[in-house]
């Protein structure tokens, strides 16, 4: 099951993001800084949920640190205000989106996890269909292999 980051400094918001999104088929981990963030994409998330105004680090920075770690990471940044600015640089800087937190946030956020989980699936598809492909051409040539060599003896 792919895994699910919540990067939001505020407590009361990462607990109820935690718990709102508690039954999406995700593994849920939540970090209070972008730095223990940061320390922690070694797990490799297949989506950060990642608030916009943290403390000592900026969500435009984290996201383009998230990025140039792993640009297959999607980042969905979170705002508490409606900033175009903000949100034309987050897309910029290649979140998969920009939400504003209000009533809707979480209908919207769970819609966005249903289609970064739709591509998370494509994704791991298309990786198990290159690994058969690769066993097939590894099978492929060692019977060639022993064909070749089979006939060199035999002369």
């Amino acid at each position: 099951m792919p895994s699910l980051f919540i990067v939001e400094d505020n407590s009361f918001y990462r607990n109820y993001l935690s718990e709102a999104l508690a039954e999406e088929p995700f593994v849920i981990e939540a970090f209070s800084t972008g730095e223990t963030c940061m320390e922690n994409l070694y797990r490799m998330p297949a989506v950060v949920v990642l608030d916009h105004q943290l403390g000592s680090m900026s969500g435009i920075e984290i996201l383009k640190q998230i990025k140039a770690f792993d640009p297959d990471i999607q980042v969905i940044v979170l705002s508490g205000q409606e900033d175009l600015e903000v949100a034309v640089n987050t897309l910029r800087f290649g979140a998969f989106d920009y939400l504003t937190k209000d009533d809707r946030t979480i209908i919207r956020l769970k819609s966005n996890l249903q289609k970064v989980q739709h591509f998370w699936a494509m994704a791991q598809e298309q990786q198990r269909k290159m690994q058969l492909m690769r066993w097939a051409l590894i099978g492929t040539m060692t019977a060639l292999i022993a064909t070749t060599t089979a006939l060199l003896i035999q002369l």
